[in-house]
């Protein structure tokens, strides 16, 4: 600051006068009269510092000081507008005595109202889906009353995107007397975090009905093959049902397995040269010993064009098939397998005597973890 640089002066140069009253010999000397008049700089110093600029000037060093700090808030205001921006947040500061808002840009962007409308308590829970807004109040007045902060997801209808999760994090701000004059915090649309959830549970759930099954039918079998007064081709049929099991469980985990390394980013196709009618006829005959009770017809022509193939992948994806068959379909039906040549493309199908799908089931059919009825 000025004054500051001001007073330093002046020290320096009463050091140096003193210095030259040291070195005087003669009242009329030189050193005499250097010393005098440096004594007369200081003196001016010090009036400038003080008296012209904290007296005569107050104003302008206040402004000055109010100008820096007004800057340092516009920064400090720009950089949090731009970390809620980031982070896609909205802030809000609620009146609770007049129940009007004020709100950030994003939250208006959050419930999907113009910037423009000054928002109450009343209209921003008219947003709120009837099931979620008794818990908001009641959870946001508990936090009020017990001086605590509050963490609380809830359901908004917006205009244009329809049902979305927020979650709404804030706490009260208190006057004197301890009461709540306003409530201050921060809210986030983690809709597609609540998807992913579901996703999840939806998944585990899928897993452990698909292992249930086979693992239930193994263990029986098992234990039952293993009675001492089993007959011997009783047995024989009990351990064929345990490696039909056992087949299941392995494809359900080799499905698992794939679908993880799709995901991480994993999945490397190992492309061969194969001759796909000896292909598609082995992993038809491995099927039909394992699926039985189906009539497989196969419909292949004689000559193919050669194909490079990712041998795992394939027979995966037709064992897939040829099981989804086996499982809709009547016993005893038959499940057609035919390869085609199609605008030079190879196209292999599975075709059963299941009901079929209804339109509304196929725009399910390649969502993932989707499980479709069974009847």
């Amino acid at each position: 600051m000025i004054v500051d640089r001001l007073l330093v002066a002046a020290l320096i140069v009463t050091i140096a006068s003193e210095m030259s009253f040291t070195l005087y010999t003669d009242v009329y000397g030189i050193a005499n009269m250097v010393g005098h008049l440096l004594k007369v700089v200081a003196f001016y110093l010090v009036y400038k510092a003080i008296i012209e600029t904290g007296l005569r000037n107050p104003y302008d060093l206040l402004f000055r000081n109010l100008a820096q700090s007004a800057q340092q808030l516009r920064e400090s205001d720009e950089r949090l507008r731009w970390a809620l921006r980031g982070s896609r947040s909205g802030a809000w500061d609620w009146d609770l005595e007049t129940g009007v808002a004020w709100w950030s840009p994003e939250m208006y962007h959050l419930w999907g109202v113009p910037p423009d409308t000054i928002m109450t308590l009343e209209k921003s829970l008219d947003s709120v889906l009837a099931e979620d807004r008794e818990k908001l109040v009641a959870t946001t007045n508990e936090a009020i009353a017990a001086h605590k902060d509050y963490q609380l997801e809830f359901r908004i209808r917006h205009p244009e995107r329809g049902e979305r999760w927020i979650q709404s994090m804030g706490h009260g701000v208190y006057d004197l007397l301890g009461r709540a004059v306003r409530m201050v915090g921060i809210s986030l649309d983690v809709t597609e975090h609540k998807k992913v959830d579901t996703i999840k549970d939806e998944f585990i759930g899928l897993v452990s009905h698909e292992l249930r099954t086979p693992m239930t039918v193994l263990s029986g079998t098992l234990h039952v093959a293993s009675l001492p007064n089993i007959k011997p081709e009783e047995r024989e049929m009990m351990m064929r049902d345990a490696q039909h099991s056992s087949d299941e469980l392995a494809q359900i985990l080799d499905n698992l397995v794939e679908l993880s390394r799709h995901q991480a980013g994993r999945l490397n196709l190992a492309m061969e040269a194969t001759d796909l009618s000896r292909f598609v006829n082995d992993i038809v005959v491995e099927e039909e010993a394992r699926l039985g009770d189906f009539q497989f017809v196969l419909d292949i022509p004689d000559v193919l064009p050669p194909l490079a193939i990712d041998h795992v992948r394939v027979r995966q994806v037709l064992r897939n098939l040829l099981s989804n068959a086996a499982k809709y379909s009547p016993e005893d039906t038959e499940i057609r397998v035919a390869v085609a040549v199609h605008n030079g493309e190879v196209q292999v199908s599975v075709t059963d005597r299941g009901k079929g799908l209804t339109e509304e089931e196929q725009s399910r059919l390649f969502q993932p973890f989707e499980r479709l009825s069974e009847t």
